[in-house]
């Protein structure tokens, strides 16, 4: 039995879980555990990872370094779904008074896969679930994906309009808008009171403060950290948010 064997529990990066197995895919994820220093954590790192950053890991933190010729995704994903093999996946939970067209797909598992050294892909397991809140409509063939780990959250009062797709592991805010067709990669964070027009796409883990309006078709590659309203792509700043909005004194 090799060390690894001791973990019978995986968690995400972002969440960290003492007593679980994780991997830092580059040197920007093995900072966030620098940052998080008092749980027993083992990683898998690259080969080409940063050892001077390895070398101030603390000891509670255990780690294995891959070889070049190892895909830390799918040894990742591998030993996963070893792990999780007769887990079941964590409920979905809704709120009072939700509207969830029939057609809609709620905690259908994700899209994230992994290649094989024989080049087949494999399907990393979700076991995570999906909180919706109060007063919530997800219309017609929308989406929403449960998470690899915690839940999905759709919050008080936020609206999904037709045919829109929430990736796994999302959180959108109160009273959020999202129009026909928007597409929210995986870990995307909106916050409460945003509008988010018709086809809008959003790249993975990409943050977005409360009070966004962000016009059709636009491409949301990083962090947006001010309110007003955004567009184009990649989506810019144009002018501020107009209050009136949210009071329904003017229209969107």
């Amino acid at each position: 039995m090799t060390e690894i064997d001791n973990y019978n529990k995986t968690c995400s990066i972002f969440n960290l879980e003492d007593g679980a197995l994780t991997f830092a895919r580059n040197d920007k994820y093995l900072k966030i555990v620098l940052n998080e220093t008092d749980k027993d954590i083992f990683l898998l790192l690259p080969y080409n990872i940063d050892m001077e950053l390895v070398s101030h890991l603390p000891k509670n933190i255990k780690y294995m370094i891959l070889t070049e010729r190892d895909s830390i995704e799918y040894v990742w994903t591998f030993i996963h779904n070893r792990i999780h093999e007769n887990t079941e996946p964590a409920p979905v939970i809704y709120g009072e008074n939700c509207n969830i067209h029939p057609t809609a797909l709620i905690g259908i598992h994700g899209n994230t896969y992994a290649i094989s050294p024989d080049r087949h892909r494999i399907h990393l397991k979700e076991i995570g679930g999906i909180v919706i809140g109060d007063n919530v409509d997800v219309e017609a063939y929308s989406i929403v994906h449960r998470s690899c780990f915690g839940n999905t959250e759709i919050g008080n009062d936020a609206k999904v309009c037709v045919m829109c797709n929430i990736g796994h592991n999302t959180k959108v805010g109160e009273r959020t808008y999202i129009a026909p067709g928007a597409k929210l990669g995986g870990g995307t964070q909106i916050g409460s009171d945003c509008f988010l027009w018709q086809n809008i796409v959003t790249h993975s883990q990409v943050k977005i403060c409360d009070k966004v309006m962000i016009g059709n078709a636009s491409y949301v590659h990083k962090d947006i950290t001010k309110s007003g309203i955004y567009v184009g792509s990649p989506a810019k700043y144009i002018k501020p948010f107009d209050e009136r909005v949210l009071k329904g004194e003017i229209q969107w």
